[in-house]
C-alpha cells in the first residue's frame, strides 16, 4: 500500500512539473535583462543576455519585480544526468525524502515541492537550504518567481496548493 502512495506521489509530481513546464512555455515572462544595468555582469552597454553560460560561476535570475539578482550558478555543479532547461536543474543538495528544490531557466522559476511532513519544518528546511545556496536577503528571497507545492500523498489536504515560503 506504502508503495502505491509513493508511485502515486512521483506521479503526482511529475505531473505538476509537465504542468508548469507547459505554462512556462506558453506564458513566458521575459527574462532578458536591462542593457547597461551595472549590477548584472553579463549584459553589456550595446545587447541585453538572458542566461549565463553554463561554464560562468554566476547566474543572473529574473526577480517577481523585473529586478535581477545575481547568484551562484548552481546549475554547474551536483546535477542529475537528467538536468536541463526542460526539466529544470537541481538548486541544491535537496532531501528526496522531504523536499525538492527545483530551477527552470525560463522565467526563472522555482520549485519546491514538499514530499511529507511536517510539511511546515520540510518548509523551513527548504527556505534555509536555497537561502544558502543563493546568498540572497529575505527581502530577495520573498521576490523570487517561486511555486511551495506538496504532492497529495504528502498531504491531502494541501495538495496542489501553492503553500509559499
Amino acid at each position: 500500500m506504502k508503495r502505491t502512495y509513493i508511485i502515486l506521489g512521483i506521479v503526482a509530481v511529475v505531473l505538476v512539473a509537465v504542468l508548469l513546464v507547459t505554462f512556462l512555455v506558453f506564458n513566458p515572462k521575459p527574462s532578458a535583462l536591462p542593457a547597461g544595468n551595472s549590477s548584472n555582469p553579463f549584459a553589456s552597454s550595446s545587447e541585453s543576455q538572458t542566461v549565463a553560460s553554463t561554464s560562468s560561476p554566476l547566474l543572473p535570475v529574473t526577480l517577481k519585480d523585473g529586478s535581477t539578482a545575481v547568484v551562484p550558478n548552481f546549475i554547474t555543479k551536483n546535477q542529475p544526468p537528467t538536468a536541463n532547461a526542460l526539466v529544470g536543474y537541481q538548486v541544491d543538495n535537496t532531501a528526496p525524502d522531504s523536499y525538492q528544490t527545483i530551477y527552470f531557466t525560463s522565467g526563472s522559476y522555482f520549485l519546491i515541492t514538499l514530499n511529507s511532513e511536517p510539511l511546515g519544518e520540510h518548509r523551513t528546511e527548504a527556505e534555509n537550504a536555497l537561502r544558502s545556496e543563493l546568498g540572497l536577503s529575505d527581502a530577495q528571497l520573498c521576490n523570487l518567481n517561486i511555486g511551495v507545492f506538496t504532492p497529495g500523498f504528502a498531504s491531502e489536504q494541501y495538495a496542489g496548493e501553492n503553500l509559499g515560503l
